[in-house]
């Protein structure tokens, strides 16, 4: 008769961090031999074993399919498979599109649109420059979206929900030109 095998992961809400698998293997007739773990392609993944809890531990660093294998004395072997779906490390892109061309001169305000190539993308802060001032911005957090009133620079920080943070985008608006024309009149002498 094979023993019994279970599994716990220490997290199962979206991460980009490795999460622990905890495998508790018992066998009351012959006694456990082995224990081990393998990854999707068959790969033996490291156990670590806890004398005092009668546990083996090991990282899980992807989401993928998981398969523990337990031998017990007897030579009777239990397999158990799991999915770990909740991890991922690859991080956002961000492109920026201009509500008007950046090459041309208006007298509009310019929306700046963050596109992701990812969902579940948002922006998490904005940092200007030092000669940009940032009451002449607003942030819409939701749709990604920032309007300028002046021109300026900012960097842009977003991330994406499962903590992947991308590499900060940088927007400068400089096609804000409000100067009204001077006329200047001589009179006939």
């Amino acid at each position: 008769i094979p023993g019994t095998l279970t599994y716990t992961l220490s997290e199962t809400a979206k991460t980009n961090k490795p999460v622990t698998v905890t495998i508790t293997a018992s066998d009351s007739e012959s006694g456990v031999k082995s224990v081990a773990l393998y990854d999707r392609n068959g790969k033996d993944i490291a156990l670590a074993y806890d004398e005092t809890e009668g546990v083996y531990t090991a990282e899980i660093a992807e989401s993928g399919t998981y398969r523990i294998s337990m031998t017990d004395f007897a030579f009777n072997k239990i397999d158990k498979s799991f999915t770990v779906s909740n991890i991922n490390t690859v991080k956002p892109e961000a492109a920026v599109a201009y509500s008007i061309d950046q090459k041309t001169k208006s007298r509009e305000n310019v929306t700046a649109t963050l596109t992701f190539d990812k969902a579940n993308t948002h922006i998490t802060a904005i940092d200007p420059d030092d000669s940009t001032d940032l009451s002449t911005i607003t942030v819409n957090y939701g749709s990604s979206t920032l309007r300028f009133t002046e021109n300026g620079t900012v960097t842009v920080y977003y991330a994406d929900d499962y903590g992947n943070e991308g590499e900060p985008a940088s927007i400068t608006v400089k096609s804000i030109y409000r100067v009204p024309p001077s006329v200047t009149a001589k009179a006939p002498v």
